[in-house]
């Protein structure tokens, strides 16, 4: 099961108000099977709009090219709902340098694109034994985030698929680039003190890095089992840090190791 996934969706400017500095975005569109061979249900995003929507735990945020970190965040939408077949969301800009410049991006047209970055809680393969006629339904999704973007999305969003082609070397390199970035996090978890703002993106990132590690695995030419194995324990020892410090404080998501 993928823990980070990405949809995009072209023309999804609805609105800006330059007074108000209130932008009406569409971030994804439900019903169309996409280039992924996938359908979104239109109640696919109900559960997780009601649970961690702007109405109650407001945990979903307004990005850009999907990097979760302050200086890349537009903000949290004050609003998010479903209109017709359209996942839409509306989000004060606020008056940073940053937002200033979102929000000229915003007038100009040049974002005229959005992304939407979840993890799929339920779906379901029809035609399973045919590749050619196989599609999955999604039905419920946990939406973290949804994204402006510039260009299109693959080109600047983190490099969530490694690819099946990798040698030794290159995927010895990318197993230590991400065992890196997850010891940072152990040592932050233990020693640092963050707001809920800050977890809340760090969750998004380890969703990113477990989907990472994820497809490095499933590489065709995987590293000796003396470089997998340490990558495991840091990934399993984050992983636990993180998952007991949000049981304890700071909501309850879980994400799974990779196998």
């Amino acid at each position: 099961m993928k823990q980070f996934e990405i949809k995009t969706l072209d023309a999804s400017v609805l609105d800006v108000d330059d007074k108000s500095r209130r932008v009406k975005t569409a971030w994804n569109k439900v019903g169309i099977l996409d280039s992924d061979k996938d359908i979104i249900e239109v109640n696919a995003y109900d559960k997780t709009i009601r649970e961690r929507g702007p109405k109650s735990k407001n945990l979903i945020w307004h990005l850009t090219d999907h990097r979760p970190s302050l200086k890349d965040a537009v903000g949290k939408p004050t609003e998010l709902m479903m209109e017709g077949e359209f996942l839409v969301a509306i989000t004060d800009i606020p008056k940073t340098s940053w937002g200033n410049d979102v929000l000229e991006f915003y007038k100009s047209g040049t974002i005229n694109q959005h992304s939407i970055g979840f993890s799929t809680v339920k779906r379901e393969v029809f035609n399973d034994d045919d590749w050619e006629k196989r599609y999955t339904v999604i039905k419920e999704v946990n939406l973290y985030e949804g994204s402006a973007v510039l260009w299109a999305a693959n080109e600047y969003t983190p490099t969530l698929s490694v690819g099946k082609s990798l040698t030794k070397e290159e995927g010895e390199k990318e197993f230590l680039k991400v065992q890196n970035e997850l010891n940072s996090f152990t040592k932050l978890f233990k020693t640092g003190h963050l707001s809920d703002q800050s977890f809340e993106l760090i969750e998004m990132r380890m969703a990113q890095l477990t989907e990472q590690l994820q497809h490095i695995f499933r590489a065709s030419t995987l590293p000796d089992e003396k470089s997998v194995e340490p990558v495991k324990e840091s990934l399993l020892e984050v992983l636990t840090t993180f998952n007991n410090t949000l049981i304890t404080g700071h909501g309850s998501q879980r994400f799974a190791s990779p196998s």
